[in-house]
């Protein structure tokens, strides 16, 4: 049985047939969004790119809707991105709009995903609504293509396709509520074409199943309308997560009409408003839609209980980033959630992709004592404190040893499988302060300004619970004491991660210590402000190279399978859609 091999030389792959075909329509790849049900595995979750294109799971293959009208080809990957509306709905809720102009007819499109968790049976609904907003009638060609690469492609050996249904690599992956007038596939070891060429002459090839070694077959859905003024046809499409994969065919069966894609719509909206029924009193709707917008974002993200910094590129719980995420989550109130992902991390001191770190013992008690913050549940407080104790008697070994500490974590990246420091926790104390290893380096305030939550929140559920929390609060004391005195020698603020803890989540440092002022403002004069000028790309072009780094490619904006883009302000309110002439909450 052959199985799908995914090659790290992808996106220089698919740069060479770029640079030989820049007359095809390629996809965006500037940034995109990922929808899927909170729990799913990453094979499940849906990338999606500006304009509603998208593929149904990762490395499977690319689906858009492309208009011919007036004799031009209008695409969403061809738009500049301000061109295309893109939103939640209500702001916040996980049902993707997206509109935009094919000349005169107006294109908006909704994408959801759902399905049964049980039996891992998933499915993108894609509705596409065109309007004449002219006034004449309009000839029209909607295309529905199918193609190898999309928001996160991947290899097409066979494609074939009746009028309401489409096969990929052996198996139908795509169902169209209303039939379509034609399909049309192409391959390009035959022709050494792609169907945008074909589409953008509004025609289609005449072969309606092709099978294509080079991995690059397309095809596409064609309906022919006359629009009248004013007038609205409606789309709808499925497609079936991985339907095609030799095991889930053992299980799955094909999708029944009539689909009722408005019921499940509506279904989805429910769930979510129950997931995020948090109350919020805010000036401007944009600020609560934002808040919502990325709890939304941080559920779909979780597999099983496990949380993600984003799925596909970090596939993996990482304790440190991850802890800001289970503390949202909760935070959102979704506690069942929270509870759950806290006992399943409780036996775990540290881990993270790259290995067991510093600041793990003090992220699992801030976030087992977070969760108890807000829900103020005592039995899982009493349910969670023996863990927590350990965590925290070993950072007090941790701040007294006098010889390097470790401890094995299978959790890691690919690239740090053979580093020889993965097990790593810690060097010899330093003046009582743990010398722990984080993200390639020392940082020392940061590490210990956790270690000083950490032990100012164990005082605190000590006493909550009836405990002696004064061992607790000493050690507190200790190291804050230690860093006042390496603050005083200079030592402040002269890392990121120094200016970025001490004050949240940390809270060891005040504001009315000069010396703490001084470190702030140097460092905003050294490096976020350096020459009088704010330096923050220095820091967004220092994460994207790591991220490329860490996951051996080169081009994120061009591969098949796109590395995650780090969604910017910018993109988040567009994503929430409403403005503030629109009220407030």
């Amino acid at each position: 049985m052959e199985e799908k091999n995914f090659n790290i030389y992808e996106h220089e792959k698919m740069l060479e047939v770029k640079k030989a075909h820049p007359e095809w329509v390629w996809n965006r790849g500037d940034t995109h969004i990922i929808l899927g049900v909170p729990g799913s595995l990453e094979a499940f979750k849906t990338p999606v790119d500006p304009g509603n294109s998208f593929s149904p799971g990762p490395g499977t293959y690319g689906v858009s809707s492309w208009v011919y009208t007036d004799g031009v080809l209008y695409t969403p990957e061809e738009k500049n991105l301000e061109e295309l509306k893109w939103e939640f709905e209500n702001g916040y809720l996980p049902v993707v709009h997206s509109y935009w102009n094919a000349g005169k007819i107006a294109v908006h499109s909704t994408l959801f995903t759902d399905g049964d968790q049980e039996y891992s049976d998933y499915q993108d609904y894609f509705t596409v609504e065109l309007t004449n907003i002219s006034e004449e009638a309009k000839e029209v060609r909607f295309f529905l293509p199918v193609r190898s690469f999309g928001a996160a492609g991947g290899e097409l050996r066979e494609l074939s396709g009746t009028l309401d249904a489409v096969s990929v690599n052996g198996a139908v992956c795509l169902y169209a509520e209303t039939p379509a007038d034609r399909f049309g596939a192409v391959s390009f070891a035959k022709t050494q074409a792609d169907i945008s060429v074909f589409l953008r002459n509004g025609e289609l090839p005449e072969e309606t199943s092709v099978e294509d070694e080079s991995t690059w077959a397309s095809g596409a859905w064609l309906y022919e309308i006359t629009l009248q003024p004013g007038k609205t046809v409606c789309y709808q499409f499925i497609c079936h997560l991985h339907a095609n994969h030799w095991i889930r065919q053992k299980w799955l069966k094909p999708l029944q009409r009539p689909f009722e894609i408005e019921a499940k719509k509506q279904k989805v909206l429910k769930e979510w408003q129950g997931y995020l029924g948090m109350q919020l009193d805010l000036p401007d709707c944009r600020f609560s839609d934002a808040l919502r917008c990325q709890l939304t974002h941080l559920y779909m993200f979780t597999v099983d209980h496990d949380v993600r910094i984003t799925p596909i590129s970090y596939p993996l719980w990482w304790l440190r980033d991850g802890a800001y995420v289970l503390n949202a989550l909760s935070g959102g109130g979704l506690f069942d959630f929270s509870a759950e992902a806290c006992r399943k991390l409780a036996w775990k001191d540290t881990f993270g992709g790259f290995g067991s770190e510093g600041d793990g013992p003090s992220d699992g008690i801030w976030v087992m004592s977070e969760y108890y913050l807000l829900s103020r549940d005592q039995e899982f407080l009493k349910e969670m404190f023996p863990h927590m104790q350990r965590r925290a008697e070993l950072l007090k070994q941790m701040r007294r040893t006098d010889k390097p500490m470790k401890r094995f974590t299978e959790m890691v990246i690919p690239k740090c499988m053979l580093d020889p420091n993965t097990d790593l926790m810690c060097l010899p104390a330093r003046d009582g302060l743990i010398d722990g290893r984080m993200d390639h380096g020392f940082p020392i305030f940061w590490i210990n300004s956790f270690a000083y939550l950490a032990f100012k929140r164990m005082a605190f559920c000590a006493r909550e619970l009836g405990l002696d929390d004064r061992e607790y609060e000493q050690e507190a004391q200790e190291i804050r004491e230690a860093l006042y005195r390496l603050t005083e020698k200079g030592g402040f603020a002269h890392n990121d991660r120094d200016v970025n803890s001490a004050f949240w989540p940390g809270g060891w440092a005040e504001r009315s210590n000069p010396d703490i002022i001084d470190g702030f403002d140097r460092y905003w004069r050294e490096v976020r402000f350096r020459d009088g000028k704010h330096c923050p790309p220095i820091l967004e072009r220092q994460t994207s190279l790591m991220i490329l780094r860490q996951n051996n490619c080169k081009c994120p904006q061009n591969g098949r399978r796109k590395t995650e883009s780090i969604l910017s302000c910018r993109l988040m309110l567009q994503l929430c859609g409403r403005t503030a002439k629109e009220g407030t909450m």
